[in-house]
């Protein structure tokens, strides 16, 4: 019988974890040496009443996985102490931590002292493999009651009214809310203990334990054959399948830094994983020992960058990676690299990663961006084993600064580290001092402090930086660095909160403004259908709607520079809504090219929703054959604006909405118009005709002859104000078209309107 349910060793994944490690393995798998949320799966070899059982299988899968599993799957890093080679062999190919346990006597007791010896933690969770049944969420809530300081230990039992004797007397309870007293009897299902509490007490329990409810099937546990043979029945029945513990979907990421010095093949394994994300030149191509796999890249488009050969950078193959990510320092250099090198699928790195990884190396902002990108998922890591060898030499980059955050990336299990280093340990070094320079640097007394001048919309004043503290000049008013780049300064004041400047030429920083509003409420989060406004004005007829709204607030231009951060607080609120069946993006000028941009997006990560954008009027291209380009209509603040950095950039990049409507990523997109015809001003007609073929409906209105030009170009803003039971009307017949129409074409559906 044991032979027959001893494991078979077949895989349940693509590649085998035993292929990457093969060959520098120490004989127990390493774990960080601190782990908050510790979850010890004890399984050893021998069983007197049920032979090999912690190897056996149930419903397909070796008995002692089922708990690690549900460790996972409750947020604990799990570890498998064990004195059997196979169950070690196991968790090598499955990239399980496991420890290599003594065992000399039966007692709990002496399995947890071993592992507690090697490994710190917070807190530790014992899950017997004979256990197999068990409740999802259950241990993260006895979790938080520790954190919460609540219990300090804790288990799992079957409470049992007393009907029988107990200590001398017979106790009768015919109903259980009739009982005065119950005996909670430990199940074997789950210990949860604080380290410091079992170091104090040497043992899981004591008086003040804390006894959590557990139920049938979840109580029972696995000792003799025939308990073996009665849980082997029930995992076969669906409805107590919910109770094991699956392997779940996670996904697995693999971020392989530059590095070409391999000596061991991690081809499989990298090439299995779910998504790989690699770095700047991806010189692992070359080694053939890091798969070919690349789904990400992260590129520094440095002088250094750029100096290489399209081969060194690989360009053949980065013109097919699905998704490229540029570092934000670089801002110009990159939108100039990936016009001229024909890249479509790139964008700036997340602004929040950008904001965490200021003077960090491009492969620790992977790590980050990897963090950011898969918060479910779990990372890998196949890289360099020291940052400091890596920075040595270089001013710019602190490198114990990135192998504190490496490290607890590693020691929380968000990264299992692949390192090639020769004491096969998983730490990154952080030194007191820095790794001496080459390159002179002056000493910080004598580093000479920078200003600048800040325009911000109370005050216009100099603002004297120096190293990460600044202050301004005409006021005592100081404020902490956060991050200060080519593009952007981030304060936080002493008086009051955070603040963010952007650059508009050397020297200059201007005020950047965003402000996010929703109306949505745990009433109107069930509706159909929602209204997004890009440019949220303060009177705006939107915000009065009868149907959610959320707006987003900016200073005019700035709005192409906060695309990511208004896509996320948009996406946060458009997921809040399980019923959602329909979106309408209602935008004015150079915020309906914002609205198209966010729409374009959203169909693509919404592609269930109708979506639809209504703008006025739409940016035009900078072709040189554009209205735009012929005349003097535009005023000089907006041609100097089209000018300056790093709006240009932006523009060049998003300028022409045709050019967006005509990517299979906008198809299935509902686009509506709206201008002010005027014969002294034929930009916002000849800009929207431009666009005909792809708009459902245009809504034209009718100025006065006598109206001046510039009145006529923001005539929207006049008639939000003075007509909104007009533009309730236009919303209203725009969802209903959403809904219905087919595709996008215009087939002179014009309302006209008169002044």
């Amino acid at each position: 019988m044991a032979e027959a349910a001893d494991i078979k060793f077949q895989e349940a994944k693509p590649v085998a974890f035993a292929d990457l490690r093969a060959g520098f393995d120490p004989q127990d798998r390493i774990l960080p040496s601190f782990v908050p949320k510790l979850a010890i799966i004890p399984a050893k070899k021998h069983s007197a009443r049920c032979p090999n059982k912690n190897r056996r299988l149930l419903n397909g899968r070796p008995l002692f996985l089922y708990s690690v599993s549900y460790a996972l799957q409750e947020g604990f890093v799990p570890v498998v102490s064990t004195d059997s080679e196979k169950i070690m062999e196991r968790c090598r190919r499955e990239g399980i931590h496991f420890f290599r346990e003594t065992v000399d006597d039966r007692r709990m007791e002496n399995c947890i002292r071993q592992v507690l010896a090697r490994f710190s933690c917070e807190m530790f969770a014992v899950l017997q493999p004979t256990s197999p049944f068990r409740r999802p969420g259950l241990l993260r809530q006895m979790a938080e009651d520790v954190e919460k300081g609540k219990i300090q230990s804790a288990y799992t039992a079957r409470k049992t009214k007393m009907i029988g004797h107990f200590e001398g007397h017979f106790h009768l309870a015919y109903r259980e809310q009739d009982a005065k007293k119950f005996f909670y009897f430990f199940d074997g299902n789950i210990n949860i203990v604080t380290r410091k509490k079992f170091l104090e007490t040497g043992t899981m329990f004591e008086d003040n334990s804390c006894p959590y409810p557990n139920d049938f099937p979840c109580c029972l546990q696995i000792d003799t054959e025939e308990e073996w043979h009665a849980l082997s029945r029930l995992s076969e029945i669906k409805n107590y399948q919910y109770f094991l513990a699956s392997e779940g979907c996670r996904q697995r990421i693999c971020i392989v830094s530059n590095k070409r010095d391999l000596t061991r093949n991690y081809s499989a394994f990298v090439d299995s994983c779910d998504k790989v994300i690699r770095v700047s030149k991806m010189d692992n191509l070359n080694s053939g020992l890091a798969g070919v796999k690349t789904d990400i890249v992260l590129i520094s488009c440095c002088a250094i960058y750029l100096a290489f050969s399209p081969g060194e950078r690989h360009m053949e193959v980065l013109r097919g990676v699905p998704e490229i990510y540029f570092n934000n320092e670089e801002l110009d250099s990159s939108n100039e690299f990936a016009c001229r090198e024909g890249l479509e699928n790139w964008k700036f790195m997340p602004g929040a990663v950008h904001r965490s990884t200021g003077n960090f190396t491009t492969l620790s902002k992977a790590l980050c961006l990897a963090d950011y990108l898969f918060p479910e998922a779990q990372l890998y890591y196949l890289g360099d084993t020291d940052m400091n060898l890596r920075a040595a030499g270089s001013w710019k980059h602190h490198a114990p600064t990135e192998n504190a955050y490496m490290q607890s990336l590693i020691d929380s299990g968000r990264v299992i580290p692949i390192l090639e280093d020769a004491a096969s340990e998983f730490h990154y070094s952080c030194p007191a001092s820095p790794v001496p320079s080459v390159v002179d640097v002056p000493a910080m007394d004598m580093t000479s402090a920078e200003t600048i001048i800040l325009s911000h919309p109370q005050w216009t004043d100099q603002f004297q930086m120096d190293e990460k503290r600044g202050h301004r000049l005409h006021r005592n008013d100081h404020a902490t660095i956060l991050q200060h780049d080519e593009s952007n300064l981030v304060l936080k004041w002493d008086n009051w909160g955070t603040e963010q400047f952007f650059k508009t030429e050397e020297g200059k920083y201007k005020y950047l403004d965003y402000h996010f509003f929703s109306t949505l409420n745990e009433v109107n989060k069930y509706a159909t259908e929602l209204i997004v406004n890009p440019y949220d004005g303060s009177n705006s007829v939107f915000r009065h709607s009868c149907r959610p709204f959320i707006g987003m607030r900016y200073h005019q231009w700035e709005g192409l520079m906060l695309l990511e951060r208004m896509y996320l607080d948009m996406e946060r609120g458009i997921r809040k809504m399980p019923q959602l069946k329909s979106v309408l993006l209602m935008g004015i000028c150079k915020d309906a090219l914002a609205g198209l941009v966010l729409a374009q997006r959203l169909k693509k990560d919404f592609p269930h929703l109708h979506i639809g954008v209504w703008g006025c009027a739409w940016p035009v291209d900078f072709s040189g054959q554009s209205p735009v380009h012929r005349g003097v209509k535009v005023s000089p603040f907006h041609a100097q604006i089209r000018e300056k950095k790093p709006f240009k950039n932006l523009l060049q990049r998003y300028g022409d909405p045709l050019r967006l409507i005509r990517q299979p990523e906008t198809s299935g997109l509902q686009l509506f118009a709206f201008y002010s015809a005027n014969q002294h001003w034929t930009l916002d007609e000849e800009a929207t005709e431009r666009l005909a073929p792809y708009l459902l409906k245009t809504y034209v209105h009718q100025a006065g002859s006598k109206e001046h030009h510039t009145d006529v170009h923001g005539k929207i803003i006049h008639l939000v104000k003075e007509k909104p039971e007009l533009v309730q009307s236009w919303m209203e017949e725009m969802f209903r078209m959403m809904e219905t129409e087919s595709g996008n074409h215009a087939d002179g559906k014009n309302l006209l309107i008169p002044a």
